[in-house]
């Protein structure tokens, strides 16, 4: 367990949002502390069980002002070991007074040992869809009707091949859902396609272009899909991902034989007078 701090330390509030990476004999986490803002912080681990934790991450504070990064926010950290270097994609707020004119964009950062690290473009890029590419490390907010023209956050990257892969999560002013973005260099994003998907159900249907839609009205991810943490195996990608009725959130699942197509799987509940304990069904 990773406990809050006392009063008078930067992640006194909440933690949560994990990154772990095993290397060697020593489990690393970075994770998301709160004091009415949000810093990434590390710990360590011989066992996965017992933490050790360091202070707030140099670089890993807010941005200064009129940065992508200066506003209360500097959280969701998506890490890889690429050769020598530590790769971090995280989502920084941009502050504005006009609460509207608040956005969540996301931002990249470097380091030898993951403790210090350098952001490598902390200013904020503007909006961009599927045509042309961003540069170093960012990605934004779509425009006009796009899926994810007010944020995008929550990014998951892996390195796949030659090149890199990043699902993550946009909102178009009201709802969540899953997007995706590839890079020949983890530096230069371009978006596959951030238009709104139809929702789906769980029964079978395939999303497409990387993209994870709501579930139709009932289902338990019907108002909001985001927070995607994405694996590859002999089988394909396995995707876990937040889902929101609307007042719950739970923990979802998604199949892609090629990261493209998604077909999601069904969760459903059984509550009993201990409380409840969670079945799953494959749809096959």
């Amino acid at each position: 367990r990773i406990p809050t701090s006392n009063s008078g330390y930067t992640d006194y509030r909440t933690v949560g949002s994990p990154m772990v990476m095993k290397e060697g004999l020593v489990y690393k986490m970075w994770y998301v502390g709160n004091d009415d803002a949000e810093r990434i912080f590390y710990a360590t681990s011989s066992d996965g069980l017992n933490w050790r934790k360091r202070m707030i991450l140099p670089g890993h504070v807010l941005g200064p002002t009129g940065s992508g990064d200066d506003g209360w926010r500097v959280s969701s950290p998506t890490i890889i070991k690429d050769g020598p270097l530590y790769r971090m994609w995280y989502t920084g707020l941009i502050y504005s007074a006009n609460p509207s004119l608040q956005t969540y964009r996301i931002f990249s950062a470097t380091s030898l040992n993951g403790l210090v690290w350098t952001k490598v473009n902390n200013v904020a890029d503007g909006s961009r869809d599927t045509t042309g590419e961003s540069s170093d490390g960012r990605l934004s907010p779509g425009t006009g009707s796009s899926g994810d023209s007010r944020h995008v956050d929550y990014p998951w990257v892996m390195k796949d091949g030659t090149g890199y892969k990043m699902w993550y999560s946009g909102n178009d002013g009201s709802v969540w859902r899953i997007y995706y973005a590839t890079s020949s260099d983890g530096l230069r994003w371009k978006k596959y396609d951030n238009t709104i998907p139809a929702d789906r159900t769980n029964s079978g249907e395939v999303s497409t272009n990387g993209r994870v839609p709501l579930g139709v009205n009932g289902t338990g991810d019907d108002a909001g899909v985001f927070a995607p943490k994405v694996m590859k195996d002999a089988s394909g990608y396995r995707m876990w991902y937040t889902g929101s009725d609307g007042v719950n959130h739970r923990i979802f699942y998604a199949t892609s034989p090629d990261g493209l197509n998604w077909k999601k799987y069904n969760m459903k509940f059984i509550f009993s007078a201990e409380g409840f304990t969670e079945s799953f069904r494959d749809y096959i």
